[in-house]
């Protein structure tokens, strides 16, 4: 009985160090899998890491030859509104008269055109076509005229210029440009008049009113 006990005790021994060999080397697999899986998943992560930053220099690439197209783009837009001024200024100067008196004109020929200066820069405007109607609005509510006896021609830079036009009446009882002129003449010299005080009129500097070969010129400093 000894002797079977003893063997018994050994093979018991024998199955436990089986066990622990075993369990041993699952141990070092289980090891060796987590190392594996850890380095990677390491890898990725440095892959995205890389990718990451590679989109980042390529953003801040893009953004930079934005900004660089946008300024191009703004000073080129200056060009052009600096050119149609020159232009403008040329033609004005081509047709000008050396004679500044009032009564030296004959106002009904001077209906072709009439341009504003405003005291502001053109990126004070946000939207041009608003502003315009904005100026035409302070006009006919000073001249008193309906809004078909105005015709507003554009916008342009130098400060700001808005250029228009005073259509005659279509009834006999209107009054005629020629007057309309004297009238808007006749506030633009009054500080207080209430083209002088209107929301966009406010900040009128100067004024040109030609047609023909004829050019009248004030500026609003002047008077002050």
């Amino acid at each position: 009985d000894l002797q079977r006990c003893h063997a018994d005790l050994q093979r018991c021994q024998d199955e436990l160090a089986q066990s622990n060999a075993e369990f041993a080397t699952f141990k070092l697999q289980v090891e060796h899998n987590f190392v594996i899986g850890l380095e990677d998943q390491t890898k990725k992560l440095e892959e995205s890491t890389a990718l990451l930053k590679a989109s980042e220099v390529h953003a801040s690439l893009m953004h930079k030859a934005l900004e660089q197209e946008q300024e191009r783009s703004s000073a080129q837009i200056a060009d052009m509104h600096e050119e149609l001024n020159s232009l403008h200024q040329s033609r004005m100067s081509a047709t000008a008269k050396s004679n500044n008196h009032d009564g030296d004109f004959a106002w009904q020929q001077l209906s072709e055109g009439i341009s504003v200066k405003l005291d502001m820069k053109m990126h004070d405007v946000d939207n041009s076509v608003e502003f315009v109607q904005a100026v035409k609005l302070d006009l006919c509510s000073a001249l008193g005229l309906s809004a078909t006896r105005i015709q507003m021609h554009g916008l342009r830079a130098g400060s700001v210029i808005v250029d228009l036009a005073v259509q005659e009446g279509m009834n006999q009882s209107d009054r005629t440009s020629g007057e309309i002129i004297m009238e808007l003449l006749r506030q633009i010299k009054n500080p207080s008049s209430e083209l002088r005080c209107g929301n966009t009129t406010n900040k009128i500097v100067s004024i040109e009113i030609y047609g023909g070969d004829s050019l009248y010129q004030q500026n609003t400093q002047s008077l002050s």
